[in-house]
């Protein structure tokens, strides 16, 4: 089933990472009927919530029903479920819950998932800073983010620290982080750690960020045999690789915004052409991320409404790259 997005490609990509947290874009587990969930929900199960929120959110097992799936995250949120508060923030930047979206008000959500050990919550509380324009909690969020495991922070907090956003510039610190990120097997961390190095002003060693990966809470888990099952440690690699693949076209289209905005900035006719040239090359790398996140949701055989999300990011990301090149073409 398709749906529309009122918000931005940044903004879409977001969405589908957090909600591919609490749903787990895999099969769907036939023992997760609505009438469990809620029944183990009600007997305080409180991952068991976050599973009712879902099932009423993608109308599985039952009528569609926002605002009663809003309700259920909110219970599993406030018993510390990690994810549901991360979907309950995602939800809120759409406006899934009905009316309009409200992306300041998802920033509670995604500090709290945050302090539960989420760490790609807190990456995402910084991409969402960022776009508001409060560079200092981007670079707290992003930083934090890093520290607890996620390479897409390493990677932001890199950004923040070489654009001096959020805080002093720190070149030596940015490229430390940038290292992290592609110890962390981020490409966009290694690429733009060569960049720094071809530059020639890094020194050999430089200083280690120092990595805590977290475990998000989830909550008691519910021990009878109608609970969902344990998720396979295949299926954890697969999902974490989907994740990552959204989370670097993610970051990409952030800097291509950012391009853009400075391109908009400019005021030789130079400048501006080299800024619209290096957003098309980050969409383009977005765009391959995007596609590789599609294949890999068909060739897992994940739920349908996650390869029908990705396709639509590979089709706002044609629409925009061909808007790119087109703006370069009568200008450059």
């Amino acid at each position: 089933m398709r749906r529309r997005f009122a918000a931005g490609i940044l903004f879409a990509a977001l969405l589908l990472a957090g909600l591919s947290a609490l749903s787990d874009p895999v099969q769907a587990q036939p023992a997760a009927t609505r009438a469990g969930t809620i029944r183990a929900c009600d007997a305080g199960v409180m991952y068991e919530c976050g599973r009712a929120g879902s099932l009423m959110m993608e109308g599985t097992d039952g009528p569609k029903n926002p605002a009663a799936a809003r309700q259920y995250y909110e219970r599993a949120c406030t018993g510390e479920v990690a994810i549901a508060c991360q979907s309950i923030a995602v939800s809120l930047v759409h406006g899934f819950f009905g009316g309009a979206a409200d992306v300041r008000g998802s920033l509670p959500y995604y500090a709290k998932a945050c302090q539960l050990g989420a760490a790609e919550a807190c990456t995402q509380e910084g991409l969402v800073a960022h776009q508001l324009g409060d560079f200092t909690r981007s670079r707290a969020a992003s930083v934090k983010g890093c520290q607890a495991g996620s390479a897409a922070g390493c990677r932001s907090s890199a950004y923040l620290l070489r654009e001096g956003k959020g805080g002093p510039a720190d070149r030596l610190m940015a490229a430390a982080y940038y290292n992290q990120a592609c110890r962390m097997n981020d490409q966009g961390g290694c690429q733009n750690l060569a960049v720094m190095r071809n530059q020639g002003v890094l020194p050999a060693s430089l200083p280690v960020i120092r990595i805590a990966p977290s475990t998000p809470n989830e909550g008691r888990r519910p021990a009878v045999a109608s609970a969902a099952p344990p998720v396979a440690p295949a299926r954890n690699a697969s999902h974490q690789q989907f994740i990552r693949l959204i989370e670097h076209n993610t970051y990409k289209v952030q800097i291509a915004t950012s391009s853009v905005n400075l391109a908009t900035k400019a005021t030789a006719r130079r400048e501006k052409c080299a800024w619209l040239r290096d957003a098309q090359l980050n969409l383009q790398e977005a765009q391959r991320a995007a596609e590789a996140a599609h294949s890999l949701a068909v060739r897992e055989n994940y739920e349908a409404f996650y390869v029908t999300q990705a396709q639509e990011m590979i089709d706002r990301g044609n629409r925009h790259i061909a808007t790119s090149i087109s703006e370069q073409r009568n200008l450059c």
